[in-house]
């Protein structure tokens, strides 16, 4: 029997609103271990939120979202984007994005990743400057 190869859309890439011929080159949410204490006092209803805080690198921007009943959404073009980097604090990982908007440079912090995460992220957004 055949086997199908059709690669399957997830419904997360069904939310994104994607320009023509781009595609996501990688997809990351906050970290469990760094939100752990969130799920203790929401009695697990952070999860919900969490699932709804997406950070998207595509081959021609970044996007950010966040939000289940106000959804904010940011697109960072990558020809904007300076330089990403790798910051560790204690456990945690997160991808300091340089970027310039309106001629003046800002900082965009991205996490709580793990630490492998948040470096892979930083790699692949240096990787497509």
């Amino acid at each position: 029997m055949p086997r199908k190869t059709a690669k399957r859309r997830s419904q997360k890439d069904d939310d994104l609103e994607l320009l023509p011929g781009e595609s996501v080159l990688f997809r990351v949410q906050p970290w469990r271990g760094a939100t752990w204490p969130k799920y203790l006092y929401t009695v697990g209803m952070y999860g919900i939120w969490r699932k709804r805080h997406s950070i998207v690198l595509t081959d021609h921007r970044v996007l950010l979202g966040k939000g289940i009943f106000t959804r904010t959404e940011r697109s960072l073009p990558l020809s904007r984007v300076e330089a990403a980097i790798y910051t560790r604090v204690g456990a945690y990982g997160y991808c300091d994005v340089h970027y310039t908007a309106r001629g003046t440079r800002q900082t965009e912090r991205l996490g709580p990743l793990s630490p492998k995460t948040a470096r892979r992220f930083a790699n692949a957004i240096t990787a497509h400057l």
